[in-house]
């Protein structure tokens, strides 16, 4: 009621003053002019005089006017919301309201309340039954919390969240929970809303050290994670702005996978005994449109613990399928492809399907993809991993088996997986050319490897010296940037097509 007490009052004002224009104008010709005359000075007093009022009652009457046009637009957004042009509070207003009234040093609280879960669908935010609820709900924050000497309690809608202030201690703002928790229920019972409500809070205090605007961003992520978590009631704490980080780059992965911002590279491998490429690793990266380039380290993370892995690896295995059919169609060079998957597979019900079912689309060769594990695969159900890893070899897949060297059961491993490939990690290639220990480590995995019937793999290849050292102790395949950092399929292909190191190798 006060923004329409407030625009009443502009318009009076405006129609005052230009009352007050034309008076004087009038005051100004019948007494002035007729007294003095038409000299310099008083049509010089005149135009300033005039100009002045006329400017001032101009721009009150524009104020007026963008002011009720705001008005406007303001009810019409709360049209949409509540289905009725209720005089809710926006943000700005909600702000504004409690800087006008705050008093310093006072214990206060911003609260996010949402009764509806944030994976909610467009079809429920759109529907008749929340506009009603909503409505039913704005109602009785008027009739609750709207009274004059009451001056602590303020309440807006923003981002499909009612925001409360509430100037008063932790029990007030349980008091005012317990209330809006009973009042939902009762609404949706009254008025019989064919509806399903989840009530979700989270409450920051405001203190000297957050400006208001910063305890809304907490309050709000609070109640995100109260959801997340399924606690009705939650208080923010600082660890819950590391938390929102994760879930941001969580929506930002799900969103990169919407729009392709997701790219294959491949690096290739060189067969020590055959002197020539043999393969090579697909490895994914992402090109954000929102965070930039970003590492595998810095989302693959992320990706497992948001449940979002399942499609990256997917992505990956499809896009090696395309770009091997794509190579089979122009008649170039095919090679065996290795592919990381994730220890969440080895629990997805569909996997297998879900390979033979890609591999059918593009009709693939099984025998051109490896499947690449690590040694954290083993912390999964070790039948569920051997069953599937079987069926994967039955199909003609290989099975890689990836940093090799870095736990302490992965001689057992050997026994136990059925694996036909070791990846030796590169901490001990890294050291292989001056250090004697690290040397035999390699020395006796390759060896091990041998008496297994099992390929070794020398990941993290960087110089000669390392490249004589591994063929010195006949490691079958290496791979790293003395041949090639990973690159994108186009240079992948010129790579293979035209190499200094397989043409060396001929000419010796």
């Amino acid at each position: 009621m006060g923004k329409i007490r407030k625009r009443v009052l502009n318009l009076i004002l405006s129609i005052f003053w230009a009352v007050v224009y034309f008076a004087y104008l009038l005051i100004f010709i019948l007494v002035v002019f007729a007294n003095f005359g038409y000299n310099d000075a008083t049509i010089a007093i005149f135009s300033i005089m005039s100009t002045i009022i006329f400017v001032f009652v101009v721009l009150l009457f524009i104020t007026t006017i963008t002011s009720y046009q705001k008005e406007k637009e303001h009810l019409n957004f709360n049209e949409e919301i509540f289905g009725e042009r209720l005089y809710f509070y926006n943000l700005l207003d909600f702000v504004k309201d409690i800087y006008e009234h705050k008093h310093k040093n006072k214990e206060a609280y911003v609260i996010a309340y949402s009764p509806i879960k944030s994976s909610t669908s467009n079809e429920v935010y759109q529907s008749k039954e929340l506009k009603q609820f909503y409505n039913y709900l704005a109602k009785y924050f008027i009739e609750e919390f709207t009274n004059k000497k009451n001056k602590k309690v303020k309440y807006c809608f923003d981002s499909n969240m009612f925001l409360i202030y509430c100037q008063g201690s932790k029990d007030d703002v349980m008091d005012i929970v317990t209330k809006l928790q009973n009042i939902s229920y009762s609404l949706i019972k009254k008025y019989d809303l064919r509806l399903f409500i989840q009530n979700f809070f989270g409450f920051c205090p405001v203190s000297s050290n957050n400006d208001l605007y910063e305890a809304i961003a907490r309050a709000k992520i609070t109640r995100r994670i109260a959801e997340y978590n399924f606690e009705p009631v939650l208080e923010f704490d600082e660890k819950y702005v590391l938390d929102e980080k994760e879930n941001s780059i969580a929506e930002a992965l799900a969103n990169g996978l919407k729009n392709n911002e997701f790219l294959v590279y491949y690096q290739p491998k060189f067969g020590l005994t055959t002197k020539t490429f043999v393969g090579c690793e697909a490895l994914v990266r992402w090109n954000s449109k929102e965070l930039g380039f970003v590492s595998p380290l810095g989302f693959i993370n992320y990706a497992e613990n948001k449940g979002l892995i399942h499609e990256i690896d997917l992505f990956v295995f499809e896009q090696v399928c395309i770009d091997l059919a794509d190579l089979k169609k122009r008649g170039k060079r095919l090679l065996p492809v290795s592919i990381n998957f994730s220890l969440y597979e080895f629990y997805c019900p569909t996997f297998l399907d879900d390979i033979k079912s890609i591999l059918t689309k593009y009709d693939i060769n099984p025998m051109l993809i490896e499947i690449e594990i690590t040694e954290e695969t083993q912390h999964a159900n070790s039948f569920l991993v051997i069953s599937l890893l079987k069926k994967l070899r039955e199909l003609g897949m290989r099975v890689l088996l990836d940093d090799f060297g870095l736990g302490f059961s992965n001689f057992g491993s050997m026994k136990i997986l059925p694996i036909d490939t070791i990846k030796i990690d590169k901490s001990f290639i890294d050291e292989i050319a001056y250090d004697y220990k690290a040397r035999q480590i390699v020395k006796t995995i390759i060896e091990f490897g041998r008496i297994m019937g099992i390929q070794t793999v020398a990941e993290g290849v960087e110089d000669a010296k390392q490249v004589e050292t591994l063929k010195k102790l006949k490691c079958d395949i290496i791979q790293g940037f003395y041949f090639s950092k990973p690159i994108p399929k186009a240079d992948y292909d010129k790579f293979l097509s035209s190499n200094p190191f397989e043409k060396k190798e001929a000419n010796q």
